[in-house]
């Protein structure tokens, strides 16, 4: 049996056991070649796992009693992969919209949340998860300001089963800065000019009505200020304004980088304090 067949096949084992785990059960991996992420390999090493959480990693470690106990003999037990920037639960079959839901119409969606948008009964999870990918951070896509993204355990049956942590970041992508000369892009250098500003105009532009917002609605209540309508947009601008969470810039080109990072100043200068918007964009 080759090596990647008794990864796998360790890996399959590990996500039945995961599963039980979640259930309350104790499980043990006994047996096996434990490669922890931190430190050397562990021959005939143990992992102890309770409520779907791995308790313990090392060297003759004592099985909780009741534990159900899985043999690993000759194979390696590997931590869980993270899929990374990954659409994964958000869309199915590529040709078929209705299966699609990675990305929303318009361009400024900071309200758009992935884990709430995530398909647990997606086929492709646990397809991904029999092959050693346990987690994803899941992001949304398309516009300026795409969302926030959420990392998620490819085990469980609702949205709470699946959220490990959200929100994790907010999107912003970042428009091409030079035209694009390609087969699919049909309009001319300048068109392509004038979107690029749109964009880059609109992106300060709701940092600025965000921080107005927030600024209306703490001061509600003082001085005779009145009570202002709920925005949901800029309601889910607040995390990212006020340093609880970092604002993740997508770039695909080295131009596109270096502007993002020559704007990250203005991105400050629009944020609700320079402390905290330091924060959210380093």
């Amino acid at each position: 049996m080759s090596r990647a067949t008794l990864v796998l096949a360790c890996g399959a084992l590990v996500c039945a056991a995961a599963a039980h785990a979640a259930a309350g059960e104790a499980i043990v991996l006994a047996g096996g070649t434990v490669h922890p992420v931190n430190a050397p390999a562990i021959e005939n090493g143990m992992v102890v796992m309770r409520n779907g959480k791995i308790e313990a990693v090392g060297l003759k470690l004592v099985a909780p009693a009741g534990a159900t106990v899985v043999s690993c003999t000759g194979r390696h037990v590997y931590p869980g992969m993270i899929s990374a920037l990954s659409v994964l639960g958000l869309t199915e079959v590529g040709s078929v919209a209705g299966t699609n839901d990675w990305q929303e119409t318009g361009s400024l969606n900071p309200d758009v949340r992935a884990e709430v948008q995530i398909n647990p009964e997606s086929d492709l999870l646990p397809v991904t998860r029999v092959n050693g990918v346990t987690s994803a951070l899941v992001v949304p896509r398309g516009g300026v300001i795409a969302g926030t993204s959420a990392l998620i355990q490819l085990d469980g049956w609702t949205e709470e089963d699946m959220t490990v942590r959200a929100p994790v970041g907010l999107h912003v992508i970042w428009p091409p800065m030079t035209p694009v000369h390609a087969w699919w892009e049909t309009r001319s250098d300048e068109e392509q000019r004038r979107a690029r500003d749109a964009a880059l105009d609109s992106l300060l532009r709701a940092f600025d009505d965000a921080r107005a917002y927030w600024k209306a609605r703490d001061a509600e209540g003082k001085g005779g200020t009145p009570r202002h309508d709920r925005d949901v947009k800029w309601d889910a601008l607040g995390k990212a304004l006020q340093g609880e969470i970092p604002v993740l810039i997508h770039a695909s080109a080295l131009n596109r980088r270096a502007e993002g990072a020559q704007h990250r100043g203005d991105l400050r200068r629009h944020a609700r304090a320079a402390d905290a918007a330091r924060r959210a964009l380093r």
